[in-house]
């Protein structure tokens, strides 16, 4: 007999442990069913929204190094919850093989001059006179009304070159950000 209470009161625990633990989120989510993030002690932590831009970009190559290129791009578009922006990366493009590797840093910046900070990686295939690519971006903080921002997706896009090292595009992305 002592034998099954001791098997017993462990699974009790373990069980009431549980439920404690999803009664803190309900609470942390005020009752809702929705996809409001929480943090450990289950308290709201702002906003998820969808984060779907489209931007038109120019830039240029401001260094080439082993097949390895260094991009300046500009860009600038209008989005549902960063109205106005612009849009600035610094791109490395290894092109020593198909498909290219692309890594880099980025900031939005709305027109109030709220930014949100980030990176992407990806690949690129040259097509005529440019290149078409694709990857993943990480949105990891910002400024202003972004201060508790992040976020992530996928984004996509085209450049043609308008001269040997000057190229202009289009770029979209799509995903999710968090902590407005």
């Amino acid at each position: 007999m002592k034998n099954l209470i001791f098997l017993i009161l462990p699974m009790l625990l373990l069980v009431s442990i549980s439920c404690e633990k999803d009664e803190i989120q309900a609470t942390g989510n005020h009752g809702r069913m929705d996809e409001t993030p929480v943090d450990g002690k289950g308290q709201a932590i702002g906003l998820t929204v969808p984060f779907n831009l489209s931007c038109q970009t120019a830039g240029k190559v401001v260094g080439s190094r082993n097949g390895v290129l260094t991009m300046e791009i500009d860009g600038s578009g209008k989005g549902v919850y960063l109205g106005e922006f612009t849009w600035q990366a610094k791109s490395n493009v290894n092109t020593t093989r198909v498909p290219y590797s692309q890594t880099g840093e980025m900031v939005f910046r709305t027109a109030n001059g709220d930014r949100l900070f980030g990176s992407f990686t990806g690949t690129g295939l040259p097509v005529e006179a440019g290149a078409s690519f694709e990857g993943t971006y990480l949105i990891t903080h910002g400024s202003g009304r972004f201060e508790k921002s992040s976020g992530s997706g996928t984004y996509s896009g085209f450049a043609a070159y308008t001269s040997e090292r000057e190229f202009t595009g289009q770029l979209w992305f799509s995903g999710r950000l968090t902590g407005l």
